[in-house]
């Protein structure tokens, strides 16, 4: 996914407006080998602790990626505070001794799982190490990070569609594959096809209502069954499946 000015902007923004000392936005993908990083955007860690946490394979043992996908439903964009119960069975020992040979204060993480065993992780640290959480303002920091969650989401739709694979999920959904064949999504009716097409257009539930001849209610019914044959919760996860499906 390719960084856009928004995204930076907004997140150095959040950093200064909540007095953090780092930020750190990335994804993590469990279904690729032993597993996946790939690094977004970060505000204040170091070129070697991002190496570290990468090659020395930290992120397998980071409780903020394992709570969430240890999860049977995760839907949309979670604040977990460091320290939080829901962590304490997923803190290993190579994560907390990272964090203290960087001297990481975590304030807490904003957690997304986009599709099965993808996960979008936006981290907020501490200036330094301090006792308590007085000098972050916590409300303000989980609601920028929501803000924020969405904002790489929106972009993740974009750019995914605007790949070369994004396309040629979007035309076989839309029933064409340029050689005038016309496959369909296995287990999807022709009516579910029409609307993940219309979904990967960005279009909303109104929109599409008024494409496919429907009531916003049957649309709705529509999306709650196709995200459950694809087993996304997202239209993230939507586009994200639908491309998989092709290889």
């Amino acid at each position: 996914m390719r960084l856009s000015q928004d995204i930076s902007g907004f997140t150095d923004q959040m950093v200064t407006d909540c007095a953090l000392g780092s930020a750190s936005i990335f994804f993590y993908d469990d279904n690729v080998g032993e597993g996946q990083l790939s690094y977004l955007y970060h505000v204040g860690v170091s070129e070697e602790a991002q190496h570290r946490y990468d090659d020395g394979r930290v992120f397998k043992s980071d409780p903020f990626t394992r709570q969430l996908l240890a999860r049977s439903h995760a839907s949309g964009a979670h604040f977990v505070h460091w320290g939080d119960a829901v962590l304490d069975r997923f803190v290993a020992r190579p994560y907390t001794s990272f964090l203290d040979h960087y001297a990481v204060d975590v304030v807490g993480a904003s957690t997304r799982r986009l599709a099965p065993g993808l996960c979008l992780i936006i981290g907020a640290h501490r200036k330094g190490r301090r006792i308590g959480s007085a000098d972050v303002p916590e409300p303000l920091l989980e609601q920028r990070l929501h803000s924020l969650s969405n904002m790489v989401v929106d972009h993740f739709l974009s750019d995914l569609i605007d790949s070369s694979d994004g396309r040629v999920a979007l035309r076989t959904t839309m029933g064409g594959t340029g050689d005038g064949a016309a496959p369909c999504v296995a287990g999807l009716s022709p009516r579910e096809e029409q609307l993940a097409a219309l979904l990967c257009r960005g279009l909303q539930n109104k929109t599409i209502a008024f494409e496919m001849d429907l009531s916003e209610n049957t649309v709705e019914n529509y999306l709650r069954r196709l995200y459950r044959k694809l087993g996304v919760r997202n239209r993230a996860g939507l586009v994200f499946r639908m491309t998989q499906r092709l290889h």
